[in-house]
């Protein structure tokens, strides 16, 4: 395979999108550790922080199949990623319904940097290969990011209300079976 010649204005690119990538983590670890200050120990938002997790999670996988679906010429797999964001958007819809028993502000949802890096890794990564496999992979590599996250909630916020628990069991087990669907295109 033949080395990946960018030219100067995808080199600018990649170098703003490194740039900007850094400063969003930095930024994103400053307000965490701020929340985690602040919120210490705090049942309700325990729930409030596993709810936006959730959400955020939900609208990175719409986002990511947006991203992808003008790629995709395999009719099957179109019809798999309308259900599966179908899912995210149930999914997300339960949280908002959820949500004002906890809050009287809107869940997180993924910000535009991150919506930013969803859209550009997929344009690099299917830069040389746009097959159904290729994107069936990199939305497995997604969902699976989201799978862990959900499962590390699950194991360290035991004190959470039924209701949340419920939310959250639910979106790891859609996204396990997501993998699982997603699996038949590789």
């Amino acid at each position: 395979m033949a080395p990946l010649v960018l030219k100067n204005n995808q080199k600018i690119i990649l170098v703003v999108f490194l740039f900007l990538h850094i400063i969003s983590y930095f930024v994103n670890t400053i307000v965490n550790c701020l929340e985690g200050v602040v919120f210490l120990n705090n049942d309700n938002n325990q729930n409030l922080n596993i709810l936006d997790e959730v959400n955020k999670g939900s609208t990175m996988g719409i986002n990511a199949i947006s991203c992808i679906f003008p790629k995709v010429q395999d009719s099957d797999f179109r019809k798999v990623l309308n259900v599966e964001k179908d899912k995210y958007e149930k999914i997300s819809e339960r949280v908002n319904d959820l949500y004002a028993n906890y809050s009287q502000k809107e869940p997180h949802e993924t910000n535009a940097m991150e919506k930013f890096m969803t859209w550009y890794g997929i344009q690099m990564n299917t830069i040389k290969d746009n097959s159904t496999s290729k994107l069936s992979e990199l939305l497995m590599q997604g969902t699976n990011m989201g799978i862990i996250e959900g499962r590390r909630l699950i194991n360290h916020n035991s004190n959470v209300g039924q209701d949340v628990k419920n939310i959250l069991n639910d979106f790891v087990v859609m996204q396990e079976d997501s993998v699982e669907t997603l699996k038949k295109y590789l």
